[in-house]
């Protein structure tokens, strides 16, 4: 049984913290039960890998530019 004092969320977390996951989890799941029925998965609505690296890429040019006296910095 779940009480009160094991749920994990920070406290000063604003009303739909939990379902905003909920709503990655249920699309991210949806596109699996897509693929293995062998039907073509909808369009994914939650971050993809390339968007990961593409955020790595993003701090990474912060840093670069923090290091040095050039502060604009290409993509």
């Amino acid at each position: 049984m779940l009480v009160a004092s094991q749920i994990c969320v920070p406290s000063g977390h604003p009303e739909g913290f939990i379902e905003a996951f909920a709503n990655i989890y249920l699309g991210v799941a949806a596109d699996i039960r897509a693929r293995l029925d062998g039907n073509q998965a909808p369009t994914a609505d939650y971050p993809l890998v390339e968007d990961g690296a593409r955020g790595v890429r993003f701090i990474d040019r912060v840093l670069e530019s923090a290091r040095t006296q050039e502060k604009w910095t290409t993509c």
